[in-house]
């Protein structure tokens, strides 16, 4: 899944752009996009967004400029791919101080413009990163690394975000809740090595120190039951898990 997200205020720019990523093969079930009109919808955006993997960023917007806008989002996606997009604006070493990696001019001919993104789809392919996982801690929003966290269970109708001994939010004296049920989770962190061990939790397969029968040990000490049905899928993903890490 590719999340994409586009800053412009002008809106046939934003329907133009959608359509020639996906005419270059990008698969619209597996694509996500968000549009944002000002340089402030994006920002306030942000602390709530877990997964931005290209930012198409208008230079001239109004109210907070383009500058800071990237600024800001640098903030929050350090490693994220950013294109500046122009009709008239020059770069300017504030600009280059955000690394964007490619700088286009809007009134490109159609070819080129496809020529550009083709480079840019591939950068973006190559330089996916993983999302982060936004959960509620009290009133405030807590973005968490997926290397930060050991399992998550259902909760409810929530889930629950349990983490390990080494992640900052550690001490945090409330449950970690994150509003997506956990097949939602599941559908979004497979790829990244996470697997059903019980229907009722998915496990983070890099912190599995041992498994023995129907019990897996996990590297800080937490023990957890693995359900007979989950037992083969679990052990298979697993051993690709620490193939792939070794």
């Amino acid at each position: 899944m590719y999340h994409i997200a586009i800053c412009d205020d002008d809106q046939n720019f934003i329907d133009k752009t959608k359509k020639l990523l996906l005419s270059l093969g990008l698969d619209k079930d597996k694509t996500v996009f968000y549009a944002y009109h000002s340089g402030e919808e994006l920002v306030q955006s942000l602390p709530m967004t877990s997964q931005i993997d290209l930012l198409i960023l208008d230079i001239v917007l109004p109210g907070i400029k383009g500058d800071e806008t990237a600024r800001k989002f640098r903030e929050y996606f350090p490693n994220a791919l950013l294109v500046f997009c122009s009709g008239t604006s020059q770069p300017t070493t504030e600009s280059f101080k955000t690394t964007p990696f490619r700088y286009l001019i809007k009134h490109y001919d159609d070819s080129d413009l496809k020529k550009e993104f083709k480079v840019i789809i591939e950068r973006m392919k190559e330089n996916k990163s993983e999302p982060f996982l936004i959960a509620h801690w009290k009133k405030k929003f807590v973005r968490l690394a997926l290397s930060e966290i050991s399992h998550i269970s259902i909760l409810r109708k929530k889930t629950q975000i349990h983490l390990m001994e080494s992640s900052k939010h550690r001490e945090l004296d409330s449950p970690l809740i994150c509003e997506e049920k956990i097949d939602e989770l599941y559908d979004l962190l497979k790829e990244y090595d996470f697997e059903y061990a019980h229907r009722s939790y998915i496990v983070n397969l890099r912190y599995i120190k041992r498994k023995k029968n129907t019990e897996l040990e996990m590297m800080d000490g937490t023990l957890l039951s693995v359900a007979r049905s989950k037992e083969k899928q679990l052990h298979d993903s697993w051993m690709r898990c620490v193939t792939l890490k070794y």
